[in-house]
């Protein structure tokens, strides 16, 4: 467009030089959400023992410095797991952004840590507007985005495939449920090892 009309018609360039930067950084998501799928597929992880809440304390401070939503954090101190750090902090992340992306930016998300005698949990709740029963079944498959999400929220379809199968590499459970009134709840589950 810029080639054919650019000369004739200025006032265009800067529209269509938005469009490229738009898609392009799109693009380059994408490839590199394909290229983590695809590492993903033949990786082993080093499971190691971590200290959980000062790795969530962390990644929530960061946070609530940049989502537009108010965040709180429930995080008791001194919990550990055995899991790999990185990859656990990267699913964490993705579903902290993706509360932000699907929220009002005058809701809460909360980041939440609890532990039982059977099992740890990662919490991330959000007030939007919630997943219904027939697209909880799909949300974890890679490129599934909901009919009433396509064309308004940015997305690839690949952030929660990947997350579910870098839970699947720490041996963790990733699921979802409702959060009353509205909004969703993605739990992250550790069984305790002994």
């Amino acid at each position: 467009m810029i080639k054919r009309h650019g000369q004739q018609h200025p006032e265009i360039i800067n529209d269509s030089l938005t469009y490229i930067y738009q898609e392009s950084t799109q693009m380059a998501d994408l490839i590199e959400k394909l290229l983590t799928l695809s590492r993903a597929d033949q990786m082993r992880l080093p499971l190691k023992n971590y200290n959980l809440s000062q790795s969530l304390q962390s990644i929530g401070s960061k946070f609530q410095k940049i989502l537009p939503q108010k965040m709180e954090l429930v995080l008791p101190p001194g919990i550990t797991a055995v899991a790999d750090q990185q990859t656990v902090e990267q699913i964490v992340a993705n579903l902290l952004t993706n509360a932000s992306k699907y929220s009002p930016a005058n809701s809460v998300v909360t980041l939440i840590l609890k532990q039982s005698p059977q099992q740890t949990t990662i919490q991330i709740c959000d007030q939007g507007m919630g997943i219904s029963f027939e697209e909880k079944k799909h949300i974890f498959e890679r490129f599934y985005r909901s009919n009433n999400v396509r064309g308004s929220v940015a997305g690839t379809g690949l952030g929660l495939a990947i997350a579910a199968q870098l839970a699947a590499l720490n041996q963790l459970k990733l699921t979802v449920s409702n959060n009353v009134p509205h909004g969703s709840i993605f739990s992250l589950i550790f069984e305790n090892r002994n």
